[in-house]
């Protein structure tokens, strides 16, 4: 089947509700966080240290915790774009170096979307962007959430993962 016959399948596919799987990612310099949609819902949620061979161990561990489903490939794998500010006297310019390949690292989990923080939660404080995704999902979801409350990480991949899904409707 032909690049254009899969796009036209897919788009139909959508249409008519079938799953759509996302994958969305929050890299970081040590850290990866991640969230699993499908249907608009959040299925799945996580964290993954590595703190040496820093992209590699990330995306290692990654596809560890999410086995079956990354079997079935996500639809689209939504990656907040890196970013360094310079108020911040701990980071180093080689930092957003590791983020670039940690981010650059996860395309291959399936077609990338790159999204800035600015685009998906504005310039607000993380405490005020949190309790916005928090407010974004449904019981069970917040209870999906709260093993990982405290992780503005998991956090962010979760407000990703819902800023992708409000923004092309498919909740």
């Amino acid at each position: 089947m032909g690049g254009l016959a899969v796009g036209l399948a897919v788009a139909v596919g959508l249409a008519v509700g079938l799953t759509m799987k996302i994958l969305a990612i929050d890299p970081g310099k040590r850290s990866l966080a991640w969230a699993w949609f499908e249907r608009g819902m959040l299925r799945d949620l996580g964290f993954e240290v590595h703190k040496i061979k820093r992209f590699e161990l990330g995306t290692r561990g990654l596809i560890e915790s999410l086995g079956a489903q990354l079997a079935d490939r996500p639809d689209v794998v939504v990656i907040e774009v890196p970013r360094i500010y310079p108020r911040e006297r701990r980071k180093r310019p080689n930092d957003l170096l590791d983020l670039s390949l940690t981010a650059g690292a996860c395309v291959v989990f399936g077609p990338p979307f790159f999204v800035t923080p600015r685009e998906w939660k504005g310039q607000v404080p993380k405490k005020i962007s949190g309790a916005r995704t928090r407010d974004g999902l449904g019981p069970g979801e917040v209870n999906l959430l709260k093993r990982w409350s405290s992780n503005h990480n998991v956090v962010d991949a979760v407000g990703i993962g819902l800023w992708y899904v409000r923004t092309h409707d498919l909740h």
